[in-house]
């Protein structure tokens, strides 16, 4: 019922001869609905998420889509590649290992208990944090540290603060990213074959200020974190989160105003500033600042002139103010609020 950047592809992937036909999704069910289970008929294939007759990147990359909330899958059961019962990165991350001939059917065989276990992959995820965030945008980044066998599955959610609103998010690595998941939650997924070992970036998100003065953190929650184990990704045990921070603080001038009449922004009003106005007047000096029109009648002329000397002989006081009972007349500071 929504269009959005996902259809377009799914478009373009058509008429390019990528995908048979249109539509692939049914809608989501209706709150309440009974569930329909579907049933694998003849010619399905585990891994044919679009039921074209072959198992590709594609239909990885539709489940990654429908992982992030963007599309519901009408075949669900050819999307669980693993048979585990449910759908999510990992049956991505095993449909692109087939693609690439690491496994050679899906769901894979069990993995033989004699093989020699592979040293179990550790993992760090972590969010960059923006404690300057003022009237513009500022960019956040995730990235993960892996050992071997490397990152093969990932599913994360980041929570953010309300005083920020969310501009953007870019997934990298192939993955797919909405900013719009659930209140507050900008959600990344993401696949890989081979793995992903050492640093890499996993998604940018950029926010702006809906808020002043406002501090808060960014949570990231792992829903799903599995290694590159071929033909069976295993969940990765040893894991470790670096949240980060944001920090609202719209830029406000606290200088105060100038002085109506202050020419040389000195912060007193004397017979300098008047002098100043005069050689403006005949020619000598090519500007002053606006605030030596001390009458605010438009003009900088000598009457200006003649107000500063008043103001700096203390003739002048504070109008309409008067100066209260019993006090010498208040000197005029022709405040420029």
């Amino acid at each position: 019922g929504i269009v959005n950047p996902v259809d377009a592809t799914l478009i373009l992937q058509f008429v390019a001869g990528l995908l048979p036909s249109l539509p692939f999704f049914i809608p989501t069910q209706a709150a309440g609905a009974a569930l329909e289970t579907p049933t694998l008929t003849p010619g399905n294939t585990i891994g044919d998420v679009n039921k074209n007759g072959v198992v590709n990147a594609i239909d990885a990359q539709l489940i990654l889509q429908a992982r992030v909330g963007f599309i519901t899958l009408a075949n669900p059961l050819n999307a669980d590649a693993n048979a585990s019962g449910q759908i999510d990165a990992v049956d991505a991350a095993l449909i692109l290992q087939f693609v690439v001939a690491l496994v050679d059917e899906l769901p894979p065989p069990p993995i033989d208990p004699l093989d020699p276990p592979n040293e179990p992959a550790e993992a760090v995820f972590s969010i960059s944090s923006l404690l300057d965030l003022s009237a513009g945008q500022g960019s956040v980044l995730l990235e993960v540290e892996t050992t071997a066998p490397g990152l093969g599955a990932w599913e994360i959610d980041v929570s953010y603060p309300d005083f920020v609103s969310v501009v953007g998010c870019d997934a990298e690595q192939g993955g797919v990213c909405n900013t719009e998941f659930g209140e507050n939650v900008v959600r990344v997924v993401g696949a890989s074959a081979g793995g992903l070992t050492g640093e890499h970036l996993l998604l940018e998100i950029t926010f702006e200020c809906a808020a002043d003065l406002d501090a808060g953190f960014l949570v990231l929650s792992i829903k799903v974190a599995a290694d590159a184990t071929v033909g069976g990704p295993q969940a990765i045990q040893e894991l470790d989160v670096q949240n980060g921070e944001l920090k609202c603080s719209l830029e406000v001038d606290d200088a105060p105003p100038q002085l109506c009449g202050d020419v040389n922004d000195d912060g007193a009003v004397d017979s300098r500033d008047a002098l100043l106005i005069l050689q403006f007047v005949a020619g000598l000096i090519s500007s002053v600042p606006d605030i030596s029109d001390l009458n605010g009648d438009g003009a900088i002329d000598p009457v200006d002139a003649a107000l500063i000397l008043q103001v700096d002989a203390g003739l002048v006081v504070k109008i309409p103010t008067p100066a209260p009972a019993g006090n010498s007349p208040e000197v005029a500071s022709f405040n420029c609020a």
